[in-house]
């Protein structure tokens, strides 16, 4: 099974994310777990007290930017997905995500997204 853990404060946007990353998932028949979170501290919480393969951050603004250094320094080699209003490309390179994605993600943009993340139960 592959556990996914995924940060959006919007309710709207983290639903239908998540309904496009287990659309993408089951394509493979691949087994997914998706741990959702619309706070901050909810999302240390469980990294600290579960494993992940993947972690979505879909945070709008530039408190994205403070979560994803944290989840970052948290857990060094976890791979990690990031998703913003604003263009964080380049630094997403200074965090080692695998994949940046600018607002709105279209189902083509995140699936090339998933596949750069080589997950596999």
């Amino acid at each position: 099974m592959i556990r996914i853990l995924l940060y959006d404060e919007e309710i709207e946007e983290r639903r239908q994310l998540c309904k496009q990353i287990l659309k993408y998932y089951e394509a493979y028949k691949l087994v997914v777990q998706i741990s959702e979170f619309e706070d901050y501290v909810s999302v240390l919480d469980a990294l600290k007290k579960e494993n992940f393969e993947l972690v979505v951050i879909a945070q709008d603004g530039t408190f994205s930017l403070e979560v994803v250094d944290r989840v970052r320094h948290m857990k060094p080699d976890i791979k990690l997905l990031w998703c913003s209003d604003l263009d964080f490309a380049i630094r997403s390179y200074d965090v080692q995500a695998k994949y940046f994605l600018k607002k709105p993600i279209s189902e083509e943009t995140l699936a090339q997204a998933l596949k750069k993340c080589e997950l596999t139960s």
